[in-house]
């Protein structure tokens, strides 16, 4: 008697139900688990227009009364396919108090569910409503930034490129946590040090549930990139060799890149605050690099 395989329907539905239960393990993990982070900024959930939806998001200022120094739109990372504005709430807390500058955090369409360019297109649509909605960001009053950890990084530096050639100027800064640059697995297997094979496993993970693999953002020219802060982790990281090749790229073309670079710390330290005091610092530390590459631009 032949093997009986399930259909692809069945496969399916066994994947997405994985992806989902990982989904809600992952948010009962890290998902107000920071109680210090919970009294550092004052916190407004909206929805915005998306595509196809409304996207989910979560406004942030600091407890100050002063008028923001800068307007953050801010993409969680987790590799297309997991986190949301609750897993990074820590973060944008955080990131909004010690820097003074009003965070926007978006929620985006998850792969394997929504094929990629659905991220990007969520991901464009809250920038383009933003700038709609918050006409003096626009290289006026209040400087923008865009910015995200991991694959929310990618997001945010590509629509930076794509937004400062339409209008050059509009986005000042872009602040990069560990940024997924690529999924080229020609350039991933270059370098074998620290985690970097098991991050180029990951990345195989990652394309199988895109479908269609974004661009190489490394393979475009960063002279037209602003000022950057970068921040990533050691050893541990499996990013950081193309973190140092972006860091390096822009110093060549003369713009100006604040880098923090977290040797003890992995990739994800950011969504760490409620465990480890080095993740806490690593936090204060990009947020000290935003302020000084806000006094400078």
């Amino acid at each position: 008697m032949g093997r009986v395989h399930p259909s692809s329907r069945l496969v399916s539905r066994i994947l997405a139900q994985g992806i989902q239960s990982g989904r809600r393990a992952l948010s009962a993990v890290l998902t107000e688990r920071d109680r210090e982070a919970r009294s550092l900024a004052d916190v407004t959930d909206l929805e915005i227009p998306g595509p196809t939806a409304p996207l989910t998001a979560r406004f942030y200022r600091s407890t100050s009364s002063t008028e923001p120094l800068a307007l953050l739109l801010f993409f969680h990372g987790g590799g297309f396919a997991f986190g949301d504005i609750g897993t990074h709430d820590a973060l944008c807390r955080r990131l909004a108090h010690g820097t003074k500058v009003a965070v926007l955090s978006v929620d985006y369409r998850l792969a394997p569910e929504h094929a990629w360019p659905a991220q990007r297109d969520d991901a464009e649509a809250a920038l383009r409503w933003l700038l709609q909605v918050y006409p003096d960001t626009a290289a006026s009053r209040i400087p923008l930034i865009l910015g995200g950890d991991s694959a929310g990084g990618y997001l945010a530096l590509d629509l930076t490129r794509q937004i400062n050639r339409e209008t050059p100027g509009t986005v000042a800064l872009t602040c990069l946590i560990y940024p997924l640059l690529h999924l080229d697995d020609d350039l991933w297997k270059t370098a074998n040090a620290g985690l970097r094979p098991i991050g180029r496993a990951a990345v195989h993970v990652i394309r199988a549930r895109l479908v269609q693999s974004p661009p190489n953002l490394l393979e475009a020219g960063a002279a037209s990139d602003p000022p950057c802060v970068l921040t990533y982790g050691g050893l541990a990281d499996p990013v950081r060799p193309d973190c140092q090749a972006y860091e390096a790229a822009l110093r060549t073309v003369g713009i100006p890149v604040h880098v923090g670079e977290f040797k003890s710390l992995p990739h994800g330290y950011a969504n760490m605050t409620h465990l480890l005091p080095p993740a806490r610092a690593a936090i204060d530390e990009t947020a000290r690099l935003l302020r000084r590459a806000l006094e400078e631009a």
